[in-house]
């Protein structure tokens, strides 16, 4: 009985075998084909006006983008700047009014 079974597996097996052989000949064939027709798809959506021009567009908005933020960091140093400058004046200020007071006779 067990040797039957393994006669039966083992042809199960080699019968796979066979078929996997087949069946990835036309898998690959498949697959070979739709990436010929992605890449063809692809070239026309490049070759699109419309999407050239939203191509366009995009980097236009990108750099619109960036100047802003460039702009916007400028600002923001200038202003971090003043508000270090206007500290460090305090401090100063601070310390000279302390020495100052401390001086004073008493």
């Amino acid at each position: 009985m067990v040797a039957r079974h393994i006669w039966l597996i083992a042809f199960a097996a080699l019968s796979a075998a066979a078929c996997s052989r087949s069946d990835s000949d036309a898998v690959k064939h498949d697959l070979k084909a739709a990436g010929h027709d992605l890449n063809a798809e692809a070239h026309k959506v490049g070759q699109d006006p419309d999407m050239r021009q939203a191509g366009k567009d995009l980097g236009h908005a990108a750099k619109q983008t960036g100047a802003a933020i460039k702009q916007g960091a400028a600002e923001a140093a200038d202003k971090a700047k003043i508000a270090a400058d206007k500290a460090s004046a305090d401090a100063h200020r601070a310390a000279r009014d302390a020495k100052d007071k401390a001086e004073e006779p008493g």
